[in-house]
Protein backbone atom coordinates (compact mmCIF):
# COMPACT_ATOMS: atom_id res chain seq x y z
CA UNK A 1 0.00 0.00 0.00
CA UNK A 2 1.33 3.36 -0.55
CA UNK A 3 0.49 6.40 0.57
CA UNK A 4 0.72 9.57 -1.57
CA UNK A 5 0.86 13.65 -0.33
CA UNK A 6 0.20 16.52 -2.23
CA UNK A 7 -2.07 19.07 -2.59
CA UNK A 8 -5.01 19.23 -5.13
CA UNK A 9 -7.27 22.31 -5.75
CA UNK A 10 -10.59 21.65 -7.16
CA UNK A 11 -12.09 24.90 -7.58
CA UNK A 12 -15.92 23.21 -7.96
CA UNK A 13 -15.30 21.31 -4.37
CA UNK A 14 -13.49 24.45 -2.93
CA UNK A 15 -16.58 26.58 -3.49
CA UNK A 16 -19.04 24.56 -2.17
CA UNK A 17 -19.51 21.35 -4.36
CA UNK A 18 -20.77 17.89 -2.18
CA UNK A 19 -17.16 15.83 -1.77
CA UNK A 20 -17.37 12.50 -0.65
CA UNK A 21 -16.72 11.33 3.22
CA UNK A 22 -12.83 10.59 3.58
CA UNK A 23 -12.05 7.41 4.25
CA UNK A 24 -10.65 7.98 8.45
CA UNK A 25 -10.41 5.02 10.28
CA UNK A 26 -11.29 5.61 14.17
CA UNK A 27 -9.10 4.22 16.65
CA UNK A 28 -10.78 0.90 18.55
CA UNK A 29 -10.75 1.01 22.08
CA UNK A 30 -8.24 -1.78 22.65
CA UNK A 31 -6.26 -0.35 19.46
CA UNK A 32 -2.92 0.21 21.50
CA UNK A 33 -3.08 -2.69 23.69
CA UNK A 34 0.31 -3.97 24.08
CA UNK A 35 2.03 -1.09 22.30
CA UNK A 36 4.95 0.00 24.19
CA UNK A 37 7.29 1.63 21.05
CA UNK A 38 6.35 3.36 18.29
CA UNK A 39 7.96 5.06 15.13
CA UNK A 40 7.50 8.68 13.48
CA UNK A 41 7.56 8.52 10.36
CA UNK A 42 9.12 12.34 9.90
CA UNK A 43 7.14 14.23 7.45
CA UNK A 44 8.57 15.84 4.41
CA UNK A 45 10.04 19.66 4.49
CA UNK A 46 7.49 21.46 2.20
CA UNK A 47 9.41 22.89 -1.05
CA UNK A 48 7.08 26.05 -0.78
CA UNK A 49 4.65 26.77 1.79
CA UNK A 50 1.48 27.36 1.11
CA UNK A 51 -0.77 30.51 0.37
CA UNK A 52 -4.02 30.55 -0.80
CA UNK A 53 -6.93 33.19 -0.88
CA UNK A 54 -10.78 31.90 -1.21
CA UNK A 55 -12.55 35.18 0.28
CA UNK A 56 -11.88 37.10 -2.83
CA UNK A 57 -16.02 37.23 -4.19
CA UNK A 58 -14.71 36.99 -7.57
CA UNK A 59 -13.51 33.30 -6.99
CA UNK A 60 -17.04 32.24 -5.80
CA UNK A 61 -18.82 34.29 -8.93
CA UNK A 62 -15.95 32.68 -11.33
CA UNK A 63 -15.08 36.63 -12.39
CA UNK A 64 -11.75 36.00 -10.95
CA UNK A 65 -8.45 36.08 -13.80
CA UNK A 66 -7.31 32.56 -12.68
CA UNK A 67 -4.02 33.48 -14.41
CA UNK A 68 -3.31 36.06 -12.34
CA UNK A 69 -4.57 34.75 -9.01
CA UNK A 70 -2.34 31.91 -9.83
CA UNK A 71 1.09 34.01 -10.23
CA UNK A 72 -0.13 36.22 -7.42
CA UNK A 73 0.15 33.18 -5.00
CA UNK A 74 3.26 31.82 -6.34
CA UNK A 75 5.06 34.85 -5.94
CA UNK A 76 3.47 34.94 -2.00
CA UNK A 77 4.52 31.35 -1.95
CA UNK A 78 7.98 31.97 -2.39
CA UNK A 79 7.99 34.84 -0.06
CA UNK A 80 6.45 33.13 2.56
CA UNK A 81 9.08 30.34 2.04
CA UNK A 82 11.74 32.87 1.97
CA UNK A 83 11.00 34.53 5.55
CA UNK A 84 10.43 31.06 7.36
CA UNK A 85 13.64 29.80 6.12
CA UNK A 86 15.12 33.25 6.84
CA UNK A 87 13.45 32.11 10.18
CA UNK A 88 14.68 29.44 11.11
CA UNK A 89 11.64 27.31 11.48
CA UNK A 90 11.28 23.79 10.57
CA UNK A 91 7.62 22.66 10.24
CA UNK A 92 8.61 18.85 10.07
CA UNK A 93 10.60 19.64 12.91
CA UNK A 94 8.06 21.33 15.19
CA UNK A 95 5.33 18.97 14.36
CA UNK A 96 7.50 15.79 14.74
CA UNK A 97 9.33 16.99 18.25
CA UNK A 98 5.74 17.78 19.34
CA UNK A 99 4.80 14.63 18.31
CA UNK A 100 7.22 12.85 20.39
CA UNK A 101 6.83 14.85 23.25
CA UNK A 102 3.12 14.35 23.51
CA UNK A 103 3.55 9.59 23.39
CA UNK A 104 6.32 10.04 25.68
CA UNK A 105 4.66 12.02 28.25
CA UNK A 106 1.64 9.22 27.40
CA UNK A 107 4.59 6.55 28.14
CA UNK A 108 5.53 5.12 25.01
CA UNK A 109 9.37 4.78 23.66
CA UNK A 110 9.39 6.70 20.49
CA UNK A 111 11.84 6.51 17.48
CA UNK A 112 11.56 8.83 14.97
CA UNK A 113 12.67 7.36 10.89
CA UNK A 114 13.02 10.02 7.89
CA UNK A 115 10.88 7.37 5.78
CA UNK A 116 11.35 5.90 2.53
CA UNK A 117 10.09 8.90 0.81
CA UNK A 118 9.67 8.92 -3.05
CA UNK A 119 9.60 12.68 -5.24
CA UNK A 120 7.39 12.35 -8.30
CA UNK A 121 6.50 15.52 -10.05
CA UNK A 122 6.22 17.77 -6.80
CA UNK A 123 4.54 14.41 -5.26
CA UNK A 124 5.65 12.56 -2.31
CA UNK A 125 4.68 8.56 -1.96
CA UNK A 126 5.69 6.41 0.50
CA UNK A 127 5.04 2.56 0.60
CA UNK A 128 4.37 0.87 4.10
CA UNK A 129 6.10 -1.87 3.23
CA UNK A 130 9.54 -0.01 2.77
CA UNK A 131 9.06 1.12 6.41
CA UNK A 132 12.25 -1.04 8.46
CA UNK A 133 10.96 -0.19 12.18
CA UNK A 134 10.71 -3.06 14.13
CA UNK A 135 8.23 -1.20 16.75
CA UNK A 136 5.13 -2.04 17.93
CA UNK A 137 3.63 0.82 15.93
CA UNK A 138 4.43 3.07 13.46
CA UNK A 139 2.73 6.66 12.58
CA UNK A 140 2.81 8.23 9.33
CA UNK A 141 2.55 11.67 9.34
CA UNK A 142 1.45 13.53 5.84
CA UNK A 143 0.82 16.71 5.67
CA UNK A 144 -1.02 18.30 2.58
CA UNK A 145 -0.93 22.10 3.72
CA UNK A 146 1.48 24.31 5.53
CA UNK A 147 1.26 27.94 5.81
CA UNK A 148 -1.60 30.89 5.16
CA UNK A 149 -5.39 30.81 3.97
CA UNK A 150 -7.87 33.23 3.75
CA UNK A 151 -11.34 31.15 3.82
CA UNK A 152 -14.03 31.74 1.74
CA UNK A 153 -16.40 33.00 4.93
CA UNK A 154 -13.63 35.11 6.77
CA UNK A 155 -11.08 37.90 5.62
CA UNK A 156 -7.61 37.76 6.94
CA UNK A 157 -5.50 34.91 6.86
CA UNK A 158 -5.46 32.04 9.01
CA UNK A 159 -2.02 29.69 9.69
CA UNK A 160 -3.18 26.50 8.18
CA UNK A 161 -2.20 23.13 8.62
CA UNK A 162 -3.83 20.30 7.08
CA UNK A 163 -2.83 16.78 7.46
CA UNK A 164 -3.29 13.01 7.27
CA UNK A 165 -1.90 11.03 10.48
CA UNK A 166 -2.03 6.75 9.82
CA UNK A 167 -0.86 4.47 13.22
CA UNK A 168 -0.12 1.18 11.42
CA UNK A 169 0.48 -1.87 13.70
CA UNK A 170 3.74 -4.05 13.62
CA UNK A 171 2.97 -5.19 10.50
CA UNK A 172 2.83 -1.89 8.99
CA UNK A 173 -0.17 -2.75 6.91
CA UNK A 174 -3.20 -2.53 9.40
CA UNK A 175 -4.29 0.59 10.27
CA UNK A 176 -5.14 1.07 13.95
CA UNK A 177 -6.23 4.81 13.46
CA UNK A 178 -6.46 7.29 10.19
CA UNK A 179 -7.45 10.46 10.86
CA UNK A 180 -7.44 13.61 8.79
CA UNK A 181 -6.58 16.85 10.49
CA UNK A 182 -6.40 20.66 9.87
CA UNK A 183 -6.41 23.54 11.99
CA UNK A 184 -6.96 27.26 10.51
CA UNK A 185 -8.55 26.85 7.15
CA UNK A 186 -11.32 23.49 6.92
CA UNK A 187 -11.32 21.65 4.30
CA UNK A 188 -15.25 20.80 2.49
CA UNK A 189 -14.63 17.30 2.65
CA UNK A 190 -16.90 15.72 5.58
CA UNK A 191 -14.54 13.61 7.67
CA UNK A 192 -11.73 16.42 9.03
CA UNK A 193 -11.33 16.81 12.72
CA UNK A 194 -10.51 20.60 13.13
CA UNK A 195 -9.64 23.27 15.27
CA UNK A 196 -9.55 26.73 14.59
CA UNK A 197 -6.91 29.22 14.67
CA UNK A 198 -6.07 31.39 17.75
CA UNK A 199 -4.11 33.92 15.17
CA UNK A 200 -4.87 35.62 12.16
CA UNK A 201 -3.28 38.50 10.01
CA UNK A 202 -5.86 40.98 8.27
CA UNK A 203 -3.52 40.59 5.23
CA UNK A 204 -0.75 38.65 3.38
CA UNK A 205 1.11 41.83 3.50
CA UNK A 206 1.03 41.42 7.72
CA UNK A 207 2.28 38.16 7.44
CA UNK A 208 5.44 39.18 5.58
CA UNK A 209 5.50 42.42 7.88
CA UNK A 210 5.81 40.20 10.51
CA UNK A 211 7.52 37.45 10.68
CA UNK A 212 8.25 36.61 13.97
CA UNK A 213 4.14 36.00 14.63
CA UNK A 214 3.48 34.43 11.60
CA UNK A 215 6.46 31.59 12.46
CA UNK A 216 4.80 31.70 15.70
CA UNK A 217 1.48 30.88 14.51
CA UNK A 218 2.49 28.23 12.53
CA UNK A 219 4.03 26.70 15.42
CA UNK A 220 1.15 27.04 17.55
CA UNK A 221 -0.77 25.20 14.37
CA UNK A 222 1.45 22.31 14.62
CA UNK A 223 1.00 22.03 18.77
CA UNK A 224 -3.28 22.14 17.45
CA UNK A 225 -2.53 19.66 14.82
CA UNK A 226 -0.74 17.61 17.61
CA UNK A 227 -3.76 18.14 19.85
CA UNK A 228 -6.17 16.77 18.05
CA UNK A 229 -4.00 13.56 17.39
CA UNK A 230 -3.44 12.82 20.58
CA UNK A 231 -7.08 13.34 21.45
CA UNK A 232 -8.24 10.33 19.22
CA UNK A 233 -5.02 8.39 19.40
CA UNK A 234 -3.91 8.08 22.98
CA UNK A 235 -7.50 8.35 24.34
Amino acid sequence: MKIIVFLLVCITGLVGCANPPLPKVDKTKNALEGVKTITIIRPREPREYTVMNFYDPGFVFGTMNLEVSVSASKYWQLALTQLITQQNFSFADSLTHTMVQRFKQAGYEVSVQDGPWVEDDGRYTLSYADITSDADAVLVIAPTIMGFVSPRDAAGYAPTVTTVMTLLGKDHQTPLYKGYLATGWKPSEEGWQHAYSTKTFPNFEAVVANPDQAVASLKQACNAIVNLAAQQILY
